[in-house]
């Protein structure tokens, strides 16, 4: 009856690792997200400035 038992629990211990593991992907997942979240932020609060500096940029060829 205890080896049933011992066993039920190994099994269950099993499928909750499994689950952590979905867990940390969903986790990283929303780490992204939010990191692209900031980043489109960045670029419609300094858009202005970026184009500015992007057009200021001579890109005219120096080479002989």
């Amino acid at each position: 009856m205890m080896n049933r038992l011992a066993a039920k629990v190994a099994v269950k211990m099993m499928g909750l690792k499994k689950d952590e593991q979905g867990q940390g992907m969903a986790e990283y997942g929303l780490i992204i997200v939010g990191v692209a979240v900031l980043c489109a932020g960045a670029f419609v609060v300094l858009g202005g400035k970026i184009e500015t500096l992007i057009e200021g940029i001579n890109f005219t060829n120096t080479t002989p």
